[in-house]
């Protein structure tokens, strides 16, 4: 279950339950309409990873997320971060690149990076 990041899956009942954890900490109400639908994320990955291990529920969802609409909003709101990541997103997918798999590379070079500069010092 670990490896699903290295695999090039992010696992929605991570990031909920992370979510739901941060809520506690800090002591932070959370409309229930919001914690039913981590909830609802939590039970769909839950059994979809049992019918098949290999399921993406993000890199699906994000089909129904990632769009112009959403991403004027989300510059509109000063989000520039998520907005170029959904620009990229959106650009390469127009031209036939697949974004996880460039990203998971992206971020393994990282890693890579990193790693070697750790030992190196």
């Amino acid at each position: 279950r670990r490896a699903t990041w290295e695999n090039g899956f992010l696992q929605l009942s991570d990031a909920g339950l992370a979510c739901l954890d941060l809520v506690r900490k800090h002591h932070v109400h959370l409309d229930a309409t919001f914690s039913w639908a981590i909830l609802a994320l939590l039970s769909v990955e839950g059994a979809g990873r049992q019918l098949d291990p290999n399921v993406d529920a993000t890199g699906a969802a994000t089909r129904y997320l990632i769009s112009f609409k959403n991403l004027v909003a989300e510059m509109n709101s000063g989000s520039f971060v998520s907005a170029k990541e959904m620009l990229t997103q959106m650009a390469m997918e127009k031209v036939g690149i697949d974004f996880w798999a460039f990203r998971n590379w992206r971020l393994g070079t990282w890693n890579q990076m990193q790693h070697a500069a750790q030992t190196s010092a």
